[in-house]
Formats: structure tokens, C-alpha cells, sequence
């Protein structure tokens, strides 16, 4: 499944409150979609 930088952008503005998005990954598990979203944060 290809899933576009236009469709992942609201998540990405949704986690910008807690820190640098820094990737978004996007997997089939179980036969369902999943995403896995890495965060650096200023800490």
C-alpha cells in the first residue's frame, strides 16, 4: 500500500505539539494498516 506525504500530513501537525516528527512509518499487520510515528522531542 502507497500512502502519499499529503495523507500523512494532519497526523504529522497533530504530533508536532509533542516534538520534531522525525518519521512516519507505514506497515500491514494482521492484514490491517498500522503507522508507527517517531518523535524527537527537545528533552
Amino acid at each position: 500500500m502507497h500512502v502519499s506525504p499529503d495523507q500523512l500530513w494532519p497526523h504529522t501537525k497533530v504530533f508536532l505539539a509533542f516534538g520534531f516528527v522525525h518519521k512516519i512509518t507505514t506497515f500491514e499487520k494482521t492484514a490491517e494498516f498500522q503507522s508507527g510515528i517517531y518523535i524527537l522531542n527537545g528533552d
